[in-house]
């Protein structure tokens, strides 16, 4: 099942530059990367003498598209700036892979992320379709740079296990990281948060849910899974990660837990509790449960009724870019949050 990207509309950066600098100034870019954008304006003759100023995107997004618009990225490539509504991706999966500040920079090492990632959401959705007959739709997946190198988010990583008060440090970290830049999501959007930090397959721990939220470490976004078919050790674990995580964003609580379906003989074997997919499997109730949401298209089932979803259960240090700015300080277009 393919990414939907019909939401995500093209930002016109040449008609920005003049827009907010005049008729004088010329669209430039310094180099490959998405931030290398550049408005140059002519400040001085003979000698010629130019200035380049920044590009406000968020100013863009909202006058070319409207108001609820906001700036997004699929890439870090020039051409991935994109904008979107997030009123219309209700009843949707939103992918983000939130990049570390010392990988932001390495246009085809985000790229290879991504591809990774990707894989891995398409593996999650193709078993949900097995298993329950249905599945949910993805947005095509965004990009957002973090203020925390691949060595810190490594470690947070570790953390989640090695000191059990700071479980969900991974998660809040990465939701934290998400909110300085995207709204935050309504009751019909489900968020979905890889942390890219290079070729980190050993990196595994820390996946947890929070509401609209499911994270995932960043062995997620260092594999290449196949959508159907057997999965090798990393491939099933990455997926079940996400898979389980995003199962309590839906309503899903721990299968054999007292408030979900302890009486049932194979609630062990459910992705809610420890089985791995492609192996796992749902609960009946479970597909009830899923059916009942706007997120699960609904399917014929012989004996299944809709019923009221379980409750979800619930669950920095500065970086240097390698171009030698800290990242809370670098001139590069403006992403702004919506007002």
């Amino acid at each position: 099942m393919a990414f939907e990207a019909t939401m995500l509309r093209p930002l016109d950066l040449q008609a920005a530059v003049l827009e907010q600098y005049g008729s004088g100034a010329a669209l430039v870019s310094i180099s490959e990367h998405l931030y290398d954008w550049r408005a140059r304006i002519k400040v001085q003759s003979d000698p010629d003498v130019y200035l380049d100023s920044p590009i406000d995107v968020a100013r863009a997004a909202r006058k070319q598209h409207g108001a609820k618009w906001t700036p997004v990225a699929i890439g870090v490539h020039r051409y991935d700036w994109k904008a979107v509504r997030f009123r219309d991706l209700d009843c949707r999966v939103l992918p983000v892979m939130l990049v570390a500040c010392d990988r932001f920079y390495d246009v085809n090492a985000v790229r290879t992320g991504l591809e990774r990632f990707s894989t891995v959401l398409e593996a999650v959705q193709g078993w949900y379709r097995l298993r329950a007959g249905t599945t949910f739709k993805l947005v095509q997946p965004l990009v957002l740079p973090t203020r925390a190198p691949s060595i810190r988010w490594n470690e947070l990583s570790y953390r989640t296990d090695a000191e059990p008060a700071e479980r969900y440090i991974l998660l809040r970290s990465a939701i934290d990281e998400y909110a300085r830049a995207l709204p935050e999501p309504g009751s019909k959007l489900r968020v979905a948060l890889g942390v890219y930090t290079g070729d980190s397959v050993s990196v595994w721990l820390g996946a947890a849910s929070s509401g609209r939220f499911a994270v995932v470490p960043p062995r997620a976004t260092s594999v290449m899974c196949p959508a159907t078919g057997p999965l090798d050790a990393a491939c099933a674990d990455a997926a079940y990660a996400l898979g389980h995580e995003i199962g309590h964003t839906f309503g899903l609580a721990h299968s054999c837990s007292e408030d979900a379906f302890p009486d049932n003989a194979q609630c062990g074997l459910s992705i809610m509790e420890g089985t791995k997919p492609p192996t796992a499997i749902l609960l009946d109730g479970e597909i009830e449960i899923l059916l009942a949401t706007c997120f699960f298209p609904p399917v014929q089932r012989r004996g299944l009724k809709a019923t009221h979803p379980v409750k979800p259960v619930p669950h920095r240090a500065p970086c240097v870019l390698s171009r030698g700015a800290p990242a809370n300080t670098r001139r590069l277009p403006v992403v702004a949050k919506p007002g």
